[in-house]
């Protein structure tokens, strides 16, 4: 593993355990800290990607291809969404909980999770049948 790798992870590693801490043990500085942190890590998962694809611009088409394919499985899964309005109790008394819009959100990231998930175990399981027959 090289040096720049290393402080990537050690950055985010040392970014989500301060986030956690700050989140989970709220006092006046706490909260401010841990939005940093995540803010942080929000950035350096976008920034460092970027800057490999601008250094190699090749594989750097095999991954926009892959996140291309993510965002056409992630649409498919939106259309296929059902968009119905959450009902349930608060405080006693029947409220909606979530709209129709963001069900349709929460459905589609749902499915494409579980298409995501799916895939994965077919493509693990052609792997090892690949190998056998090797």
């Amino acid at each position: 593993m090289d040096t720049r790798r290393l402080i990537q992870v050690g950055l985010y590693v040392s970014a989500v355990v301060l986030s956690l801490i700050a989140i989970l043990f709220p006092t006046q500085a706490g909260i401010p800290i841990g939005l940093v942190m995540i803010l942080g890590a929000v950035v350096s998962a976008v920034l460092f990607p970027l800057i490999y694809v601008a250094r190699h611009p090749g594989s750097g088409l095999k991954l926009l291809t892959s996140v291309g394919i993510l965002v056409a499985l992630f649409f498919i899964c939106f259309a296929l969404s059902d968009a119905r309005e959450i009902w349930g109790l608060r405080q006693g008394r029947e409220e909606m909980l979530a709209g129709a819009e963001l069900s349709k959100w929460v459905g589609a990231a749902i499915y494409t999770t579980i298409g995501v998930l799916t895939l994965t175990v077919f493509a693990f399981i052609v792997a090892e049948i690949r190998a056998a027959l090797k």
